[in-house]
């Protein structure tokens, strides 16, 4: 069906300012007025009922598309709207059918401003809601490259990420978990291997072709193994340090030169609590993630004149992950204490799910965290304490 056409059905109706989300428009043969409102008109249009505006939202939204404006910088009528429209509150634009839109950056800066996607068109929700509901920190119009995405805590990184207004790049060995988790999120898909130069170089390229910036590196491309260190083969350890170790050199690599050119960015590392402290049965692992922790200091030191800010994450024991399950495989290969019997070694009583990371992710991301540079966060409930 036509994209030209809508139908208003409500929900219920609300009146502006208030904190409900309320209003559902669906596609029908009502056809769009022509021209569109004039964006002057915003003022008046938003003192009135609130299902005027999510029509006169979707009209706007459909023309920009129409009249391809998808470069930077906006007409700079559109640009000012975008603005307004945030500080009105929050918009959430989520059509599940036209991925593409997501690149009419005008509406990406407002669409996607603290926790939706704007996409076309089948169904569109339109909700105003307060500062403090589902996201903490704002990201909106910012650009985020997130490795190893495809799953585990790399995708609820991203998923993270774009509800708090990024605009995000899902990275993934695996081109088809990457292009799940992204049109899930609205970003976009690059099946690309950290370890590979030609890979990373080819990804940072599509990256800025599609958002024209990166302002986060997010690298959680990781893989484990554990047991005896006398059973492990040499060439998994090599395959743990050229994962864990060349693979956040390689990535930093690839993205650094755009962002110094741009004196601004962020990188957030994923290490581990076992790259803090020798953990028994993990010497390989360790052995990487205290070079990643080593990697993210030295960085953070030399990047910071460029403005640019590098921290690590360590996380501790984290279920809910392809990783953790191979590990848990592992373990009972070698007759090692389960995940359930090592929780209760964990003071705050529990072990730790991807959505944790996910939060201290976004603050290191966010500029909340502007004045801190080449930390190592532990993130284990307490497991480990420096």
């Amino acid at each position: 069906m036509p994209i030209s056409r809508v139908l208003r059905t409500m929900d219920r109706i609300e009146q502006p300012g208030t904190e409900q989300p309320g209003t559902r428009l669906l596609i029908s043969d009502r056809p769009l007025p022509r021209p569109p409102l004039r964006l002057s008109s915003f003022d008046s249009v938003l003192g009135r009922n609130i299902i005027e505006l999510n029509v006169w939202i979707i009209e706007l939204n459909l023309w920009a598309v129409r009249q391809g404006l998808h470069g930077t910088p906006a007409d700079p009528l559109l640009d000012g709207f975008c603005r307004r429209l945030i500080e009105a509150g929050e918009m959430l634009l989520d059509f599940p059918a036209l991925h593409d839109l997501a690149a009419a950056k005008p509406f990406r800066n407002a669409a996607h401003s603290q926790s939706g996607r704007c996409l076309i068109p089948a169904v569109c929700q339109y909700s105003i809601r307060s500062s403090e509901e589902d996201f903490m920190y704002a990201l909106n119009g910012r650009v985020g490259l997130v490795t190893g995405a495809g799953g585990g805590i790399g995708r609820e990184i991203a998923r993270r990420f774009a509800r708090d207004g990024m605009a995000v790049a899902v990275l993934d060995r695996d081109g088809e978990a990457a292009q799940k988790v992204s049109a899930e999120i609205g970003g976009l898909a690059l099946a690309a291997d950290v370890t590979s130069p030609e890979d990373m170089a080819r990804a940072v390229a599509e990256t800025l072709a599609r958002f024209g910036r990166i302002d986060l590196l997010v690298n959680n491309a990781g893989i484990a193994w554990t047991g005896p260190t006398l059973e492990m083969p040499l060439d998994t350890l090599q395959a743990m340090l050229r994962v864990n170790v060349e693979g956040v050199f390689i990535a930093s690599q690839a993205v650094l030169p755009h962002m110094i050119a741009r004196r601004s960015g962020a990188i957030v590392n994923l290490a581990s609590w076992a790259g803090k402290t020798g953990a028994i049965f993990y010497a390989g692992y360790s052995a990487s993630k205290f070079a990643v922790i080593g990697l993210t200091q030295s960085l953070a030191r030399e990047m910071a004149t460029h403005g640019i800010r590098v921290n690590a994450i360590c996380p501790g024991i984290v279920v809910d992950t392809a990783m953790r399950s191979a590990l848990e495989a592992q373990q009972r290969q070698w007759g090692l204490p389960q995940t359930a019997e090592r929780q209760k070694l964990i003071p705050i009583g529990r072990v730790s799910v991807p959505e944790d990371v996910a939060r201290v992710a976004a603050f290191l991301a966010s500029d909340e965290a502007a004045y801190i540079t080449g930390e190592s966060i532990n993130l284990s409930g307490g497991l480990l304490m420096d």
